[in-house]
Protein backbone atom coordinates (compact mmCIF):
# COMPACT_ATOMS: atom_id res chain seq x y z
CA UNK A 1 0.00 0.00 0.00
CA UNK A 2 1.06 3.61 -0.39
CA UNK A 3 1.07 4.22 3.36
CA UNK A 4 3.42 1.26 3.87
CA UNK A 5 5.77 2.57 1.18
CA UNK A 6 5.85 6.06 2.70
CA UNK A 7 6.37 4.78 6.25
CA UNK A 8 9.08 2.39 5.09
CA UNK A 9 10.99 5.34 3.69
CA UNK A 10 11.24 7.04 7.09
CA UNK A 11 14.62 6.76 8.75
CA UNK A 12 14.08 6.12 12.46
CA UNK A 13 15.97 4.60 15.37
CA UNK A 14 12.84 2.98 16.80
CA UNK A 15 9.54 1.92 15.27
CA UNK A 16 6.41 1.22 17.26
CA UNK A 17 2.98 0.25 15.91
CA UNK A 18 -0.41 -0.36 17.49
CA UNK A 19 -3.18 -2.31 15.83
CA UNK A 20 -6.39 -4.18 16.50
CA UNK A 21 -6.51 -7.83 15.42
CA UNK A 22 -4.87 -7.87 11.96
CA UNK A 23 -4.38 -11.62 11.79
CA UNK A 24 -8.15 -11.98 11.94
CA UNK A 25 -8.66 -9.27 9.34
CA UNK A 26 -5.84 -9.30 6.82
CA UNK A 27 -2.54 -11.18 6.95
CA UNK A 28 -0.92 -8.73 4.54
CA UNK A 29 -1.67 -5.83 6.91
CA UNK A 30 0.01 -7.92 9.61
CA UNK A 31 2.98 -8.57 7.30
CA UNK A 32 3.36 -4.86 6.52
CA UNK A 33 3.13 -3.86 10.17
CA UNK A 34 5.73 -6.43 11.25
CA UNK A 35 8.01 -5.66 8.29
CA UNK A 36 7.85 -1.95 9.07
CA UNK A 37 8.73 -2.50 12.73
CA UNK A 38 11.43 -5.09 11.96
CA UNK A 39 12.44 -4.96 8.28
CA UNK A 40 13.27 -8.29 6.63
CA UNK A 41 11.88 -10.32 9.55
CA UNK A 42 9.36 -12.05 7.27
CA UNK A 43 11.15 -11.89 3.93
CA UNK A 44 9.59 -10.44 0.82
CA UNK A 45 5.85 -10.11 0.45
CA UNK A 46 5.78 -12.89 -2.14
CA UNK A 47 7.77 -15.18 0.19
CA UNK A 48 5.36 -14.36 3.02
CA UNK A 49 2.39 -15.08 0.76
CA UNK A 50 3.72 -18.48 -0.34
CA UNK A 51 5.11 -19.53 3.03
CA UNK A 52 2.45 -18.24 5.41
CA UNK A 53 -0.56 -16.35 4.06
CA UNK A 54 -1.86 -18.85 1.52
CA UNK A 55 -1.43 -21.86 3.79
CA UNK A 56 -2.95 -20.09 6.80
CA UNK A 57 -5.94 -18.76 4.88
CA UNK A 58 -6.57 -22.10 3.13
CA UNK A 59 -6.55 -23.89 6.47
CA UNK A 60 -9.01 -21.43 7.99
CA UNK A 61 -11.68 -22.04 5.36
CA UNK A 62 -14.81 -23.82 6.58
CA UNK A 63 -14.43 -26.46 3.85
CA UNK A 64 -10.67 -27.05 4.25
CA UNK A 65 -9.19 -30.52 4.30
CA UNK A 66 -7.50 -32.03 7.35
CA UNK A 67 -4.19 -31.58 5.50
CA UNK A 68 -4.87 -27.86 5.01
CA UNK A 69 -5.91 -27.45 8.66
CA UNK A 70 -2.68 -29.12 9.81
CA UNK A 71 -0.57 -26.86 7.60
CA UNK A 72 -2.46 -23.83 8.87
CA UNK A 73 -1.67 -24.84 12.45
CA UNK A 74 2.05 -25.36 11.66
CA UNK A 75 2.48 -22.12 9.76
CA UNK A 76 0.59 -20.12 12.38
CA UNK A 77 2.90 -21.47 15.09
CA UNK A 78 5.97 -20.71 12.96
CA UNK A 79 4.75 -17.18 12.31
CA UNK A 80 4.08 -16.56 16.00
CA UNK A 81 7.53 -17.91 16.88
CA UNK A 82 9.21 -15.50 14.46
CA UNK A 83 7.18 -12.55 15.70
CA UNK A 84 7.22 -13.32 19.42
CA UNK A 85 10.46 -11.37 19.91
CA UNK A 86 8.96 -8.07 18.81
CA UNK A 87 5.17 -8.40 18.53
CA UNK A 88 3.37 -8.34 21.86
CA UNK A 89 -0.26 -9.42 21.77
CA UNK A 90 -2.73 -8.39 24.40
CA UNK A 91 -6.23 -9.80 24.54
CA UNK A 92 -9.21 -8.28 26.31
CA UNK A 93 -9.51 -11.32 28.53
Amino acid sequence: SQIYKVLNGLSTKLRFALTGSPIQNNLFEYYRMASWVRPDSLGTESFFEKTFATLIMDGMAADCTIFQAEWQERRTKELHAILSDFVHRRDDA
